[in-house]
């Protein structure tokens, strides 16, 4: 298995690389700060539009077909369903303060990376914070949409279903379902192979060299882990628990080529046993891989979800 997933990578890389989309040269590409300046203001109109509960307000924010990955829900697939999601949200809670800070920008040309931190309290419900991501899309006068984005949180929720929606039009739940006519490339496939193997025999070693040295994961309900000391450590207080996988399913929903890469949404099923229970955990994830000298592909930024339902 090993052998044949390494194979397909490097036999899908030139595929993957070819399609990627090129940095935008052009004498008018703003600057780093041009463009942080750009998506501040953009992410005041979507906390101003929570707080005063009208997200109606900011629906032209979004391209025709975004994605929403939120944390206890399922994929929403649809920008009617994600309208849905936050009307329901904001008519369940009393919002009191939004806070929203960016902490890393990669501006790939055509597609702008934002992951953040966020800090949200409520009259009549538990105090939120977490990280976010944002992936904005270049149009043609400059302006910046919003194709995707997800939010996790750095703690667990007593009761999660105050952010579980249900029927949601779009919510999509299968390992097996692909995005509209997407063809996910083989070498996806490969690590998702590669990845199911390392989350059975629970290596530490083999899943942290898929990582940038420079990494970052932001695991479920949990706080960010960055650069390789720390994910260590992470997945090594993990591993020590006693846990055995009795299956898994890891798959590709759909993916975004950037300059340097790929950024994917996944989706994830397992079944696990400890001593004396058995259950199993159901989630999504984003990942932007960056492509190394060697064609290969590495984890550079990721956050992982649990879905608390099925839709």
């Amino acid at each position: 298995m090993m052998v044949r997933a390494v194979f397909i990578m490097t036999l899908a890389a030139a595929f993957l690389s070819c399609a990627g989309e090129q940095k935008n040269n052009d004498q008018d590409t703003p600057t780093k700060s041009d463009r942080w300046a750009q998506i501040e203001a953009l992410n005041h109109q979507l906390t101003l539009a929570a707080l005063t509960n009208n997200f109606t307000k900011v629906q032209p924010l979004y391209t025709e077909h975004p994605l929403l990955l939120a944390e206890y829900m399922p994929i929403i697939d649809s920008k009617d369903g994600i309208a849905q999601y936050y009307d329901q949200l904001l008519k369940r809670h009393t919002l009191e303060t939004f806070e929203k800070e960016i902490s890393e920008l990669f501006d790939f040309g055509k597609t702008v990376l934002e992951i953040g931190v966020y800090k949200k309290s409520f009259k009549n419900a538990e105090n939120q914070s977490g990280q976010y991501w944002n992936i904005w899309q270049l149009q043609k006068d400059g302006s910046l949409l919003l194709s995707a984005e997800s939010y996790g949180l750095f703690n667990p929720l007593e009761d999660p279903s105050i952010l579980t929606v249900n029927s949601i039009q779009g919510a999509v739940w299968d390992t097996q379902k692909v995005r509209g006519q997407v063809k996910i490339p083989l070498e996806f496939d490969a690590y998702a192979a590669l990845m199911e193997n390392i989350v059975r025999d629970r290596d530490t070693k083999k899943l942290l060299q898929l990582y940038t040295e420079d990494g970052a994961y932001t695991p479920f309900a949990d706080t960010t882990k960055m650069g390789a000391d720390n994910l260590s450590k992470h997945y090594h207080a993990y591993h020590k628990n006693p846990v055995t996988i009795d299956s898994i399913e890891t798959s590709t929903y759909d993916y975004l080529p950037v300059s340097d890469g790929v950024i994917r949404f996944t989706q994830f099923y397992v079944e696990w046993t400890v001593p004396g229970f058995s259950g199993k955990s159901q989630g999504t994830g984003v990942s932007y891989w960056k492509r190394q000298e060697d064609n290969t592909l590495k984890i550079h930024r990721q956050i992982g979800h649990h879905i608390h339902f099925n839709p």
